[in-house]
């Protein structure tokens, strides 16, 4: 039996931190090959700010770039393809085989729209995962990416949409209704799925901790009354600071690693900023985080229907610390099921 194919364009690298990227493609895995394709450099000074990250965040976890799933491949970039000319001929390639079943991508750039309109037979799906109009410049958005989005939405007929934010498949409902668009939640991280805390414990957030994105101010007056212990990067400004204070301070570890952690823990605190970006910013360890039996408080960020009787949402950080102190006992976990998510990727990939 010739084996499936299907592509991913991803706007993060394999060896990043664990995100949706990765965990669709790993469940997609299960029945398909997976050629997961690192995204280019978007430009020069992109490729500047990269190595200088590198060198500043000496505590950075390693991972080899290849895929330890036998079934995902793991493709990097040579410098000749840096922006993106590599697309073309791999979407070439595996049509010729005849074994592929769609691509996935996430960069909304000039060449992803180029791709789109040179392979209309070929089934696209756009994970939309970042409101681009309201990404920073330090970022590196593709240029005009906000215009090639609306092309995609509104003359592409061989484009699917995904999201994991109700607020914004609603929005394209709305504002493009001819075109197709799913909704569909990020897969926990499985080893987390059912997990218990500990009610004498932290509470914690693992990942990237960037001031721009998470309300420092707001754990800094959860500190002073409970122990806050943060799994992941932190800039190491902000980490000199809350050093001082009532926080610890664990280094990134692969997502296999969290349960112990995380099972140490009184409940997960995800404080985020209120700004244009988050009002379609559904983060990936938001589901995870649901996907346990530790209380999960929230602020900042669109909170998806069926998740919303099981995180606490602030309106305020004295509604978040008022929240973290509850003596809160196990409750169902209210997700979709490994199964139920499964079942809605394959969904994607039904013949029409």
């Amino acid at each position: 039996m010739t084996k499936r194919t299907i592509i991913f364009f991803s706007s993060v690298s394999w060896n990043f931190l664990f995100q949706r990227h990765q965990s669709i493609a790993i469940n997609l895995s299960r029945k398909s090959q997976i050629v997961y394709v690192n995204p280019p450099l978007r430009s020069l000074s992109q490729g500047l700010a990269v190595i200088l990250n590198l060198l500043k965040l000496k505590n950075r976890l390693t991972l080899t770039s290849s895929s330890k799933h036998p079934n995902v491949d793991v493709i990097q970039r040579s410098s000749i393809n840096l922006f993106g000319y590599f697309d073309h001929r791999l979407v070439k390639k595996y049509m010729k085989n005849n074994t592929l079943v769609a691509v996935i991508f996430y960069i909304p750039s000039k060449t992803t729209i180029r791709m789109l309109k040179k392979f209309p037979t070929v089934r696209f799906f756009y994970d939309r995962v970042l409101d681009w109009s309201e990404v920073d410049k330090s970022w590196f958005p593709p240029k005009n990416a906000v215009i090639n989005e609306r092309a995609i939405f509104s003359e592409l007929s061989n484009v699917i949409s995904l999201t994991d934010c109700e607020d914004f498949a609603k929005l394209l409902r709305d504002c493009y209704p001819e075109h197709r668009n799913l909704f569909v939640p990020s897969l926990p991280i499985s080893n987390l799925i059912g997990v218990s805390g500990n009610d004498s414990g932290p509470v914690g957030y693992f990942g990237n901790l960037r001031e721009s994105e998470v309300d420092i101010d707001s754990l800094i007056k959860i500190s002073f009354y409970k122990k806050v212990e943060i799994v992941g990067l932190c800039e190491p400004k902000i980490r000199s600071k809350l050093e001082r204070l009532n926080f610890s301070f664990i280094d990134v570890m692969p997502s296999e690693n969290l349960v112990s952690r995380i099972s140490n823990w009184s409940g997960i605190v995800l404080p985020y900023r209120k700004t244009g970006r988050t009002k379609t910013f559904v983060p990936d360890k938001l589901w995870s985080a649901a996907a346990t039996r530790l209380p999960v408080y929230a602020s900042g960020i669109s909170v998806p229907t069926m998740l919303q009787d099981r995180i606490f949402i602030s309106r305020n950080d004295s509604d978040l610390v008022k929240w973290c102190l509850l003596d809160y006992k196990d409750t169902m976990p209210v997700y979709l099921t490994k199964d139920e998510q499964l079942n809605l990727l394959w969904y994607m990939m039904k013949e029409e």
